[in-house]
């Protein structure tokens, strides 16, 4: 029988969340390749000009963050890489308050190598 869940939150283990973030950029830029959307082209020059495409959901945002990079193009990939490790820290704190702490760090590493399975930066 589950026994009650306690009202205080679990505690973050900040060494598992830092190595899954580490491990996720590190994964992310030994898979990325080249520019393959086909409006990817579209969004450098966006970027490299300073102006905006209006696409959902929110890429406007993602050019004007991966603007802050010299080259466009590694400025998508590299943003990627961030956004991406940081989305499986989330998904590691979300499920650490809903999961037991081993299935959470289980269920984090999970989501983290089934978004490795190719989506490409635009």
């Amino acid at each position: 029988m589950n026994e009650p869940r306690s009202a205080r939150p679990p505690a973050i283990d900040t060494l598992f969340c830092l190595a899954l973030f580490a491990s996720v950029v590190l994964s992310r830029a030994f898979t990325s390749g080249h520019v393959c959307y086909v409006v990817g082209p579209l969004h450098r020059v966006a970027i490299a000009n300073g102006s905006y495409v209006m696409q959902p959901p929110g890429y406007w945002l993602f050019n004007r963050m991966a603007a802050f990079f010299p080259d466009p193009a590694h400025g998508t990939l590299i943003f990627n890489w961030l956004v991406s490790a940081a989305g499986a820290v989330v998904c590691y704190l979300t499920a650490q308050r809903l999961l037991q702490p081993d299935r959470a760090q289980l269920v984090a590493i999970l989501d983290s190598v089934v978004s490795l399975r190719g989506s490409p930066a635009m």
